[in-house]
């Protein structure tokens, strides 16, 4: 099934980039416009957070359709 694999990368991966690069713009914005240092250091660790997660749960979701429909 290396079609159907291809299709659902194909599928997936403009939306993980999409979603990253929204939060990323969101979340960057917030962090430049912090006044104070906890908000420098919580919208930096959440901007670094976020991306991690999303593109985590975008190759995991990959993975987890892989097997689901290699099964």
């Amino acid at each position: 099934m290396p079609g159907l694999q291809i299709i659902l990368t194909i599928a997936i991966f403009p939306l993980t980039v999409l979603s990253g690069l929204y939060v990323y713009r969101y979340l960057n914005n917030k962090l430049l416009n912090a006044s104070t240092r906890a908000g420098i250091i919580g919208f930096g660790l959440l901007l670094f957070l976020a991306l991690g997660g999303i593109l985590s749960a975008g190759l995991w979701l990959m993975a987890w359709l892989y097997d689901y429909m290699g099964t």
